[in-house]
């Protein structure tokens, strides 16, 4: 087992720890929920719904979430009917006139 040749100072002790303090953490506010979640995480209420799926990954449950809510929300909202569309007639050439 090797023995350390030198003492390590106080500065390059206190340089090496420089990077030992704890840093706050980004936390986010969900915008669907307004839950507090860490950034690039899904929120803890939709978590739960992920591991109700069986052996499916959870980008796969959330994609399916966001469809059922595009789905309600367009079920929700009646839709407008376009107007008919005009039928334009051609215009006659002079060669189809003679």
């Amino acid at each position: 087992m090797s023995v350390p040749k030198f003492r390590n100072s106080k500065s390059k002790v206190r340089r090496r720890r420089s990077h030992h303090a704890l840093k706050p953490m980004h936390i986010v506010i969900d915008k669907e929920t307004g839950e507090p979640r860490l950034p690039h995480h899904i929120a803890p209420s939709k978590m739960a719904k992920v591991k109700k799926a069986d052996g499916k990954l959870a980008k796969e449950v959330v994609k399916e979430m966001k469809k059922k809510e595009k789905e309600e929300e367009k079920a929700e909202t009646p839709k407008k009917k376009a107007a008919p569309k005009k039928k334009v007639a051609a215009k006659k050439t002079k060669k189809e006139t003679k």
